[in-house]
């Protein structure tokens, strides 16, 4: 699996640009060819555009931060409530297994 796309909400809060940056540095390993990986920006929402399931998105290298509905979205979609205390930030973090990492 090749990631070539990050997908993100339009005006992003800081939450998702940290996420992306953090992704960026430190996950290659875990999303290969995130490091160069272009970003998309979709309107806000616990859906993809198409109606497709956020895991569809990855087999075909297009990782989702904070929209779609799909584990590093944040936000409540009639399939997931609120992750409370949680941003795309800290869910990327801890995704990379890196969430006590005190250098982040």
């Amino acid at each position: 699996m090749w990631f070539h796309t990050i997908a993100t909400h339009r005006r992003p809060h800081p939450d998702e640009y940290g996420a992306i940056s953090l992704v960026k540095r430190r996950g290659e390993k875990k999303y290969p060819g995130i490091k160069e990986a272009r970003v998309i920006y979709w309107d806000a929402g616990p859906r993809t555009p198409d109606g497709r399931m956020p895991e569809e998105y990855e087999q075909e290298g297009v990782l989702l931060i904070g929209v779609g509905g799909g584990r590093l979205d944040e936000h409540p979609s009639m399939a997931n409530p609120r992750k409370q205390g949680e941003c795309a930030f800290t869910l990327v973090a801890k995704d990379l297994g890196i969430q006590d990492d005190p250098s982040i």
